[in-house]
């Protein structure tokens, strides 16, 4: 069920580019996305167009983004059937979108932020919707959502979970990553005004706050932990809290021995942990069902 994000009523599309609710709120279409949220630049900096440029030309080369894709894509599949419709929230380039479409998978994107849905709709995507996480616009309408780095950028992490709960029927499924570890702490946490990293204990006991059963949570980017570390120190040594759009646009950017390397690496540790996790690792990623 579609609702308003205002008064939470039923609302219906229709083939105008205009939406109206009975409670005298009113939403537009534009490019096929239809916007919830007009104003969101004025409070929501977090990603640049450049920043979102970035992610849209690494998604089917930089090693992280594609052994993020691995997990998601195998869990999703595991836990949802072909034509189950899923929610991807915050979508960034759109790989994991184009990855779960590809499979059979119902898929349909939201953002706060238009560029990202602006790449959506040259992909071919035709469920577009751009709103605020914290005034939803879905109501037990999804078998799965999923917000892949996401929760890390708002400051009301607990509200945001209750309403990707809502967003889903009952016994439907989300899937989150996060960054891991506060100790991890980095200039590009800075630069990409993040407000947390997350351990495991902390992630799972705030979907269990907002009423979920966590099916499980594990560590991943383990191997390249000590990386990760050698990097956070770095960031202690010299801080930093202004950054300029050439360093949006070399967030990626490594060499193609080491992100081969780091392939590899990323690889062998999914085959070694596809069913434990180990203690520690650069990101967490959890599924959580919503109670019947």
């Amino acid at each position: 069920m579609i609702i308003c994000p205002k008064c939470k009523a039923p609302i219906l599309l229709s083939h105008s580019s205009r939406i109206n609710c009975e409670c005298g709120a009113d939403f537009d279409e534009q490019g096929g996305i239809l916007f919830f949220a007009r104003d969101y630049e004025e409070f929501f900096a977090d990603h640049t167009k450049e920043s979102v440029s970035i992610l849209e030309k690494s998604a089917t080369e930089h090693f992280w983004l594609l052994e993020r894709k691995r997990w998601v894509m195998r869990a999703v599949n595991r836990y949802l059937g072909t034509s189950d419709r899923f929610l991807d929230v915050g979508v960034g380039g759109c790989d994991i979108a184009v990855g779960l479409r590809d499979e059979g998978i119902d898929v349909t994107l939201a953002d706060i932020q238009k560029e990202s849905l602006e790449i959506g709709a040259k992909l071919g995507f035709e469920h577009l919707f751009q709103f605020n996480l914290y005034e939803p616009v879905f109501k037990d309408h999804f078998q799965g959502v999923g917000v892949f780095d996401v929760l890390e950028h708002l400051d009301d992490d607990a509200l945001a979970i209750k309403n990707l709960l809502q967003m889903i029927s009952p016994g439907g499924f989300v899937f989150a990553t996060v960054p891991a570890f506060n100790f991890l702490w980095n200039n590009r946490d800075n630069m990409e005004m993040h407000k947390r990293r997350y351990s495991r204990r902390q992630f799972v006991n705030l979907f269990q706050s907002q009423g979920a059963d966590v099916v499980s949570c594990t560590y991943i980017f383990s191997f390249i932990f000590p990386l990760l570390l050698i990097r956070a120190m770095q960031s202690w040594l010299a801080p930093r809290t202004e950054f300029s759009e050439s360093d949006q646009l070399q967030q990626f950017s490594i060499g193609s021995t080491v992100n081969k390397a780091l392939k590899l690496a990323t690889k062998v540790e999914r085959k070694i942990f596809r069913k434990r996790s180990l203690p520690f690792g650069g990101s967490l990623f959890l599924i959580a069902r919503r109670r019947y």
